[in-house]
C-alpha cells in the first residue's frame, strides 16, 4: 500500500498503518463474497470474470500515483461517497449499477 494513500486516509482518522494490498488467495473465503468491486482499471483487466458465483461491479477511478497529495485526497473522497451510496444501496436490499456507482463518486 503506498505511503500516500495511508496518509490521506489518516487524514480522515483511517490508520492503515498496517494494511497491505493482497490477492485472493489472501483473504478469508474468497469464493463466497456476494459483490465484487473493482476500482482501477488494472484490476479490471486481471481479473474480466470472478471466478465465483458473485455479482460484479467495476467503477474506474483515476490512479493519483506520481501527483500531488491533492489528486490522492480527490479520489479519497470520490470513494466515501461512492462506498457510503453502496452500503445504503446493499442496506435496501439492491445492488446498484456500475453506472450508478460512478455518478455518486463524482467521475
Amino acid at each position: 500500500m503506498k505511503e500516500e494513500a495511508k496518509r490521506v486516509m489518516a487524514e480522515v482518522g483511517l490508520d492503515l498503518s498496517e494494511h497491505t494490498s493482497k490477492t485472493l488467495l489472501e483473504v478469508p473465503d474468497p469464493w463466497n463474497f456476494d459483490l465484487v468491486l473493482t476500482v482501477c482499471d488494472q484490476a479490471e483487466e486481471a481479473c474480466p470474470a470472478y471466478p465465483a458465483r458473485t455479482q460484479k461491479r467495476h467503477v474506474s477511478f483515476p490512479d493519483p500515483t506520481g501527483k500531488p497529495l491533492e489528486a490522492w485526497q480527490a479520489v479519497r473522497d470520490a470513494l466515501g461517497r461512492m462506498a457510503r451510496f453502496l452500503v445504503e444501496a446493499l442496506k435496501e436490499g439492491r445492488v446498484p449499477s456500475d453506472e450508478e456507482l460512478r455518478e455518486k463518486a463524482g467521475l
